[in-house]
């Protein structure tokens, strides 16, 4: 069996950033072996834990040494992970479905937080061909140099869509501060409107008070100068009515 392992760091990516790429890996400009996925289950555990499997569909350059055994130049190969978002672990376990009575390859990526701002990156792969002695070897050599490829492409490939998401995820923010901008420059004009209403309504209530108050002392002048008349002519009459007495008698 032949094992091939390496592990990086994504620098100042932080781990949410890069688990999130991860699901969006799948195309890129980088990873043009991979032509297809299909999630084939997905469900949380009682401990909140992401649990997926996909079938993950590639396309390799088979050599003319291997066509005898693999005629088809498509891969297809199973993959399980586990998202653990307390942990901040993202693991993910890989494994041919093809062609498995003439080799297997067993693939273990994890991405875990190394801190705040880093992810760790840590890949292992086992390759093991048994179709024919003589073959064996150097098949498992083409394995294993196709896997490292492809495993740096990977890289590349999802350094591609983390820029991407880190991108949109800026774009977005922007968006809230510029929505937020706008909500607050609305409330301050309504703010001013409703002051400017505020106002005109007390100048209105203000006006229509006033109009009262005088509508109101012309009505009392009005009837305090017809209560004048109204005795001026009680005090006639009666002068009159005296005066005819008097005349009477």
């Amino acid at each position: 069996a032949v094992v091939s392992t390496q592990s990086g760091h994504y620098g100042r990516d932080p781990w949410t950033i890069v688990s999130s790429a991860f699901w969006r890996k799948y195309p890129n400009d980088y990873s043009t072996s991979v032509v297809g996925t299909d999630t084939i289950d997905r469900y949380i555990d009682d401990d909140g834990k992401l649990h997926s499997t996909r079938l993950i569909i590639s396309s390799w350059k088979i050599p003319s040494f291997m066509k005898y055994f693999m005629p088809s130049p498509y891969g297809y190969a199973v993959e399980y992970s586990v998202v653990d978002p307390v942990q901040k672990t993202l693991e993910l376990r890989s494994r041919n479905l093809n062609a498995a009575s003439l080799f297997s390859f067993v693939e273990k990526v994890v991405y875990s937080e190394e801190s705040e701002t880093e992810t760790k990156l840590s890949h292992e792969a086992r390759i093991s061909c048994h179709a024919c002695r003589l073959l064996d070897r150097k098949a498992e050599e083409w394995i294993e140099s196709t896997v490292d490829k492809n495993a740096k492409f990977g890289l590349l490939g999802l350094s591609s869509i983390i820029n991407m998401v880190e991108s949109e995820a800026q774009m977005a923010l922007k968006a809230v501060d510029e929505f937020a901008s706008d909500t607050i420059k609305a409330v301050d004009e309504i703010a001013i409107a409703l002051d400017g209403f505020k106002s005109d309504t007390l100048r209105s209530v203000e006006g229509l008070a006033t109009e009262t108050m005088k509508s109101f002392e012309e009505i009392k002048n009005e009837a305090q100068d017809g209560m004048g008349v109204i005795g001026e002519e009680v005090d006639r009459l009666r002068t009159d009515m005296l005066d005819t007495g008097i005349k009477s008698t």
